[in-house]
């Protein structure tokens, strides 16, 4: 049986446009039957993230920041996407 599931993932945009991901994970314990209610279940605990097809994305400009500039990045940014899984 399928069912949808989250994953998390976190990372940054250099000054140069190079894109790194930090962190990148399937988030334990959560299941929906439909991606639609995988969406309804987030949108009210993830309300300043922006929505996507297939999830939610937020993204900060930390370009301006000292200590973000140094390491010559310009965006932080962190998803939640949610992806369709087969029980094996």
């Amino acid at each position: 049986m399928s069912h949808w599931v989250a994953r998390f993932t976190e990372g940054f945009t250099s000054v140069d446009g190079d894109h790194s991901v930090v962190t990148d994970r399937l988030v334990p314990g959560l299941r929906w039957a439909t991606v639609e209610a995988a969406h309804t279940d987030f949108s009210s605990h993830l309300c300043d993230w922006c929505p996507r097809e297939t999830g939610f994305h937020q993204a900060d400009d930390v370009s301006a920041r000292p200590e973000f500039s140094r390491l010559r990045v310009a965006t932080i940014w962190r998803a939640v996407t949610f992806e369709l899984a087969t029980e094996q």
